[in-house]
């Protein structure tokens, strides 16, 4: 993810996939909504760059695949980030400040390079090419 430009160093990729370990324990037991940009990306990346481990990871802890849904109206538990940051809290204590970034309104950049590291080339944004 550090040569994608999907995370600026090993300690934000460290940081982000302990996030989306947690993230993944919550939706097993409570099956919340997705909402972190850089979470998902993490998810995305353990899906499409090793899904054997990713099924052995989810079977080991879960007992079972979880799978990687676009967000419907079948989240029970969450229904609002607000929600997400009392759950979170309850299980895991303050929520970290990658949960947090806020974004400009018409465009919710994922945090990735910012800044961009020198020579990264790449865009920053999905959407806006940011």
């Amino acid at each position: 993810m550090v040569e994608k430009c999907l995370v600026t160093d090993m300690a934000d990729f460290e940081l982000r996939f302990l996030e989306c370990k947690k993230y993944l324990w919550l939706t097993h037991w409570y099956n919340v909504g997705m909402y972190s940009d850089a979470i998902d990306e993490v998810w995305h990346q353990m899906l499409l760059t090793s899904t054997r481990e990713y099924a052995t990871f989810c079977l080991t802890f879960f007992g079972e695949f979880l799978h990687h849904e676009a967000h419907d109206e079948t989240y029970t538990e969450t229904e609002t980030f607000a929600d997400f940051v009392r759950l979170y809290e309850n299980h895991f204590g303050e929520l970290p400040q990658v949960w947090r970034i806020t974004e400009d309104a018409k465009c919710r950049h994922p945090p990735r390079c910012n800044p961009p590291p020198s020579g990264c080339g790449k865009a920053h944004c999905r959407k806006c090419g940011g």
